[in-house]
């Protein structure tokens, strides 16, 4: 039973990981991480090897509320200007334009 349960949830995760990031792109990283926590959460509470209050002291609170709230200051931060201001001296990336054209491309990612 515990097996299957785990495969279960497995399968759960694999299929978040492969769809999340289409149907709900905000959440792409989080959703299965979520999703496997609690359901390994509910097999060890259902074969009574830790209690809930044990589970919730574990995954910090405290620390999940910090997170949080530095999410809602980067994306307020980013939604007045901050995202452009920092792009602007940023390369794009490997092979970007400005990278390539560069005569020192050496030097974009050295």
């Amino acid at each position: 039973m515990a097996l299957a349960f785990s495969l279960l949830v497995l399968v759960a995760v694999l299929v978040l990981v492969a769809r999340a990031p289409r149907a709900w792109p905000e959440f792409a990283i989080a959703a299965p991480g979520a999703v496997g926590a609690a359901g390994l959460g509910i097999l060890v509470i259902s074969r009574r090897r830790v209690r809930a209050a044990e589970l919730v002291r574990a995954t910090s609170p405290s620390f999940l509320v910090f997170v949080a709230s530095l999410a809602i200051v980067v994306d307020a931060a980013a939604s007045n200007g901050l995202d452009r201001w920092i792009a602007d001296p940023l390369p794009g990336g490997p092979g970007s334009s400005r990278c390539s054209r560069s005569p020192r491309a050496r030097r974009c990612w050295a």
